[in-house]
């Protein structure tokens, strides 16, 4: 067998591919490179309308309406596609109080749902997007024996997910593996976050407000996430549990100081300080010794190159760093 038979475009040409969240940030760029792999690619939308990440491919896709938290219609758009790998993104933002049961219903409910049509269909391997706000702080490299010991919602409803996954991968024998990510950016990622809104203040002149304390995070590019979530589906790796991070942390201090750079001028702070937040530890990154090993994979992006490959991305595609109605995005 040829080396190009075991090339990424080989095994995905073709293959019947089932997103969720394919409409947020990470799924819209794992959903571009599935196409550029020419993979028979399958979305699962809240509703009909284009997304605005996918607006110029969603000619190329097939886009199935349903909920993850409604079982018949989840399993419905499964028998209409037959995939054999399910990427498993979907996930609520925002917590105003009308979306607090939202987070449960689609991350939880969504999560036992998975689960029931992959014990219909066996055959289909299930890679799911958890995150690393399932641990507690920790001032040590985070690895997945860590306790699940999560302050936020977000990380509440997706630990109580992730042990359902678990379990049933054990019970049942289904292929289930879980990629917890530390904090993504890159190309696609909404205006409002913190990289965006930093480039967006080096273009145009503008200051920019940092939080008060000095937080660090395990900053991880998101085309090193797509890559883990494409190996994580080859039939020959291990399934498991993976913390996807650098292996690093980064204040925010230094990741204005590479846009500083990289633009070639200074970007002034502003006087008024952010509210601190209950996800701004003194430390949090990820021990990815688990990944490495069993995967195969490591980032390719530092924080310079990832932070000037997003720049690139912002010079290209000035309008779309942000949806047209300049709305927070929430990820279905």
């Amino acid at each position: 067998m040829s080396d190009s038979d075991h090339s990424p475009r080989a095994f995905w040409s073709g293959r019947s591919v089932l997103i969720t969240g394919a409409s947020g940030f990470i799924g819209a760029n794992l959903t571009r490179q599935l196409l550029a792999y020419q993979a028979d690619v399958h979305i699962v939308l809240r509703q009909a309308d284009a997304p605005w990440r996918l607006d110029d491919c969603v000619d190329r896709l097939t886009v199935h309406v349903a909920d993850v938290s409604n079982c018949d219609q989840l399993f419905r758009t499964v028998n209409a596609c037959r995939p054999q790998t399910i990427f498993h993104l979907a996930t609520e933002r925002g917590i105003a109080d009308g979306q607090r049961m939202r987070y449960v219903q689609t991350t939880v409910l969504g999560a036992a749902n998975l689960v029931e049509v992959l014990r219909r269909q066996s055959s289909c391997r299930l890679i799911v997007a958890g995150s690393s706000l399932e641990y507690g702080p920790c001032d040590e490299p985070i690895s997945e024996s860590n306790p699940l010991t999560p302050h936020t919602l977000h990380g509440a409803v997706k630990a109580a997910a992730s042990v359902l996954f678990s379990q049933a991968a054990q019970q049942d024998n289904l292929e289930i593996s879980q990629l917890r990510l530390f904090h993504v950016y890159g190309p696609w990622e909404s205006g409002h976050r913190f990289l965006p809104t930093v480039i967006r203040a080096g273009l145009n002149d503008q200051s920019v407000s940092l939080a008060a304390g000095q937080s660090r995070r395990d900053w991880i590019c998101v085309l090193d996430v797509v890559g883990a979530f494409l190996l994580a589906a080859q039939p020959q790796v291990p399934i498991g549990t993976f913390n996807i991070g650098s292996g690093l942390e980064h204040s925010n201090d230094e990741v204005l100081a590479v846009v500083e750079n990289l633009l070639g001028r200074k970007i002034p702070r502003s006087s008024k300080l952010l509210t601190a937040r209950l996800t701004d530890q003194a430390h949090r990154f990820a021990n990815i010794s688990a990944a490495k090993a069993a995967l195969g994979w490591s980032p390719q992006y530092d924080l310079v190159t990832g932070i000037k490959c997003t720049l690139e991305w912002v010079r290209n595609f000035p309008g779309t760093r942000t949806n047209e109605q300049g709305v927070v995005p929430v990820v279905q």
